[in-house]
């Protein structure tokens, strides 16, 4: 028979030991290991929420799930109205929305940071929706239902005070689709003029010509109103 080392008595001795660990301790020990493992989790989540959204970017390329769903967190409301806005459909947009954040799934890694993270997501979404008017030939009516707040850009203080009125909704209406869009962002989404022309893809020139011929064309309507009552 041959006889055990020292070392491989030790090693049976602690095996020994363990076997012979009482249930109740088992458990314990279980339980400990899987109220560490969901700490370090939470920590990861609190982790991943900190991050400014170009680093948050990085870690989606790298295949981190959780940061994709902390960027639908932080953008889905944003996305969705302005998919909303220009497609008038509010189905249209529950779908288009899913293909915006797969877009940001699959092309995280080719972010070179040129634009913010917010303004490559609503180019994204602006082709989207471009895609799907022009698939069916459709022309939203882009009716705006919230207010748009004022992002520092002078407009006339009746047209601010009225934003979420009747009145307002039907002039917007009334503007070109290229206008609304440069209206809502401006002044909803508080993009700069350079972001706003990053997401359409125009000169900063084009937009800030936009967002003035659409205001001048508010206030006459608010001015046509007051005149005329209709």
């Amino acid at each position: 028979m041959l006889e055990m080392t020292e070392t491989e008595v030790r090693v049976v001795n602690g095996i020994m030991a363990a076997m012979s660990v009482s249930k109740p301790e088992k458990r314990k020990w279980r339980m400990s290991a899987v109220l560490n493992q969901e700490a370090r989790f939470s920590d990861y989540i609190h982790a991943v929420q900190a991050l400014s959204d170009r680093d948050l970017f990085a870690q989606i390329a790298a295949g981190d799930e959780i940061a994709l769903d902390e960027l639908y967190h932080r953008y889905r409301s944003q996305v969705y109205r302005f998919l909303l806005h220009q497609t008038a459909d509010a189905q249209a947009a529950q779908e288009l929305i899913q293909d915006v954040f797969l877009a940001a799934w699959q092309g995280a890694g080719k972010f070179r940071g040129a634009a913010s993270v917010k303004t490559w997501l609503l180019r994204v979404a602006y082709y989207r929706a471009a895609s799907w008017v022009k698939l069916l030939d459709k022309v939203p009516d882009g009716e705006l239902t919230d207010a748009i707040p004022s992002a520092g850009v002078p407009l006339d203080e009746r047209i601010v005070q009225t934003w979420q009125t009747q009145t307002i909704r039907e002039a917007m209406a009334e503007l070109s689709a290229e206008q609304r869009t440069a209206v809502e962002l401006i002044f909803y989404h508080e993009l700069t003029y350079k972001e706003a022309a990053q997401v359409v893809e125009c000169p900063v020139g084009t937009m800030k010509s936009r967002v003035n011929n659409a205001l001048k064309n508010l206030a006459g309507h608010m001015l046509r109103i007051e005149i005329t009552g209709t």
